[in-house]
C-alpha cells in the first residue's frame, strides 16, 4: 500500500496523514523489501487491549500462578471459572453457556480445517472464546478482570483465583504456532504514553507488557479509532515488527479480527519514537525473562 493509497483510505485531518506518510516513507529506507504495515487495536475502543505500565517490574513473574503441583489435579472448566469468579459466576453464568454452545459448533467447523486447529481441545478452544467475549455488565469481562489481576502490585493475592483457567488458556495458547508472518503488528492506547511515562520510553529502552496483550494488523481498525478521536486526541500506536512469542486466536475467537495476543511478560525494544499528538512506538520483540508458552 503505498502513500497515496493510504490517504484515500484514511482521508484524515493532514497533520495525521503526514505523520503517518513519514513513518511509512522511513520504514521503505530501512527495509525496503518489507510489506506496508497494516495496524492496531486498542486504539480501536476494542476494549480487550489492556494497556498497564503501572506495574513494569520484575515480580511479575506466572510460573508459579500456571503450573500446578505434581500431587495437583486440574478442577474442570467449569469449576475453573467458579473458582475465579466466586459469587459473580451467576451474573456471567448465561454468558459461559452462550459461549459454550458457540464453542462446540466451532469446534466442529475447525475439525474440517486441521490446519486452523492446532490439536487444541474443546475446552481449550472455550478459554480463548472466553477470553475475547463482551460480558454485561462490563467490568465482568473475562479479559478485564484477569489483565488487572495480573497487572495488580498484590498479584500474590489476587492472581490464584486463576490459576486453573489459566492452566488451559495456557495450554492453548502453547499449541498454536508463534505468529511468524510479514505482515506488522499494531496496538494502540488512548494516551501518550511517551508524555504520561517520559523516562521509559526513550529509544534503546526495554519495555516489559505483563499483562496478555492483544495486537492486529487491521489497519482499517486503527482509521476508525483515529478519525473518531479526531487530530488533538492524543494516542500511541505501538508498531511491532518483529514477533517472539505471539499467537492469532481469530479461528478461536467471538469476532472475526485478526488478533494476534502477546503473553504476560512478552519483552521488547524500543527502535524508534516518532509524531506529536499521535506517537507512533515501534518495537521488536525479544526474549521474555519468563517463557512459559515454551515451557
Amino acid at each position: 500500500m503505498n502513500s497515496k493509497e493510504l490517504e484515500k483510505l484514511f482521508q484524515f485531518p493532514s497533520g495525521i496523514t503526514k505523520l503517518l506518510h513519514t513513518e511509512i516513507r522511513r520504514k521503505r529506507k530501512s527495509s525496503p523489501k518489507r510489506k506496508s504495515p497494516r495496524s492496531d487495536k486498542e486504539v480501536s475502543g476494542h476494549k480487550r487491549i489492556v494497556h498497564s505500565e503501572e506495574f513494569n517490574n520484575i515480580h511479575s513473574a506466572l510460573g508459579p500462578y500456571v503450573k500446578l503441583r505434581e500431587t495437583e489435579k486440574p478442577l474442570s472448566f467449569r469449576k475453573s471459572l467458579k473458582f475465579a469468579y466466586k459469587e459473580d459466576f451467576d451474573t456471567i453464568e448465561s454468558y459461559y453457556n452462550d459461549c459454550t454452545s458457540i464453542c462446540k459448533q466451532r469446534y466442529i467447523n475447525l475439525q474440517s480445517s486441521p490446519e486452523k486447529d492446532f490439536g487444541l481441545s474443546k475446552v481449550e478452544c472455550l478459554s480463548i472464546l472466553l477470553y475475547t467475549a463482551e460480558f454485561i455488565p462490563e467490568h465482568l469481562n473475562l479479559y478485564n478482570c484477569l489483565n488487572k489481576d495480573i497487572s495488580s502490585d498484590q498479584r500474590d493475592q489476587t492472581l490464584l483465583k486463576w490459576r486453573f483457567y489459566l492452566y488451559y488458556l495456557f495450554n492453548a495458547l502453547k499449541k498454536i504456532p508463534i505468529w511468524k508472518s510479514n505482515q506488522e503488528l499494531y496496538r494502540g492506547v488512548n494516551e501518550d504514553v511517551v508524555k504520561k511515562y517520559p523516562q521509559k520510553y526513550v529509544k534503546g529502552n526495554q519495555i516489559i507488557w505483563f499483562s496478555f496483550t492483544s495486537t492486529t494488523s487491521d489497519i482499517s481498525i486503527v482509521k476508525n479509532e483515529l478519525q473518531k478521536n479526531g487530530e488533538e486526541k492524543d494516542v500511541t500506536i505501538f508498531h511491532i515488527t518483529k514477533s517472539l512469542s505471539g499467537r492469532n486466536i481469530q479461528p478461536f475467537s467471538t469476532n472475526n479480527r485478526l488478533e494476534v495476543v502477546f503473553p504476560p511478560g512478552s519483552r521488547f525494544n524500543i527502535k524508534s519514537i516518532q509524531g506529536g499528538n499521535i506517537k507512533i512506538i515501534q518495537l521488536y520483540q525479544i526474549s521474555s525473562l519468563e517463557n512459559i508458552l515454551n515451557e
